[in-house]
């Protein structure tokens, strides 16, 4: 799964389309465009505009027990 079937998918759940987006964000369309279909975002991009749609990305460390730790805005932490 690229950052492309990420945000477009949350974008068609949503209703919104792309050009609202890259408006909302403070990027020109073809900016969004661009950096979507040559797959050219980078992380924090990604995370960025993920943040703006209020959608959490949980990344999943599979050495460890999942239970064990999180991703807490920069930060592991053990849950309990």
């Amino acid at each position: 799964m690229t950052a492309d079937d990420i945000i477009k998918a949350v974008l068609q759940l949503r209703g919104i389309p792309g050009y609202q987006l890259a408006h909302e964000i403070g990027w020109a369309a073809q900016k969004l465009s661009k950096r979507l279909s040559n797959e050219t975002m980078r992380i924090h991009e990604l995370y960025m505009i993920l943040d703006h749609l209020d959608v959490d990305l949980t990344l999943t460390d599979r050495r460890t027990d999942p239970s064990e730790m999180c991703w807490d805005g920069g930060a592991c932490r053990p849950i309990r």
